[in-house]
């Protein structure tokens, strides 16, 4: 008896196929990452009371700005000022009845004078 041989298919997958997988195995893993990554950003709001130049001169502790704020890239401050003189709340100076903002572009710290707490100073720590 002759057989005849019937012929095998391959079983191998194709290295397109496999390359077209792990590309999207690869994105989906990628962009789990970065959504995990990521946090809305914070807005750090102060509000410079009516009369703290008044209670400053009287000789009242003011703690209106912290001296150590913690932020992260992204962040914004914003300092409102409804007192009536100027005041310096971290790196912004407010003046009276105005608003001030500004956005952390990069990590790192700043220092300075401030009117607004007991230290007399803050520091602004920028994380990213």
């Amino acid at each position: 008896m002759n057989e005849v041989a019937t012929p095998r298919r391959s079983r191998r997958v194709p290295y397109a196929v496999v390359a077209g997988v792990l590309a999207v195995v690869a994105v989906a893993v990628l962009g789990a990452v970065v959504l995990t990554g990521t946090r809305d950003r914070v807005t750090h709001s102060f509000v410079i009371p009516p009369g703290t130049g008044a209670r400053l001169d009287a000789g009242e502790r003011i703690e209106v700005f912290p001296r150590v704020l913690r932020v992260k890239v992204g962040d914004r401050l914003v300092v409102r000022n409804d007192d009536d003189r100027r005041h310096h709340a971290g790196p912004i100076s407010v003046e009276p009845g105005s608003r001030m903002e500004m956005t952390f572009g990069r990590t790192g710290e700043l220092r300075g004078a401030c009117t607004l707490n007991v230290a007399r100073t803050y520091r602004i720590v920028i994380d990213s």
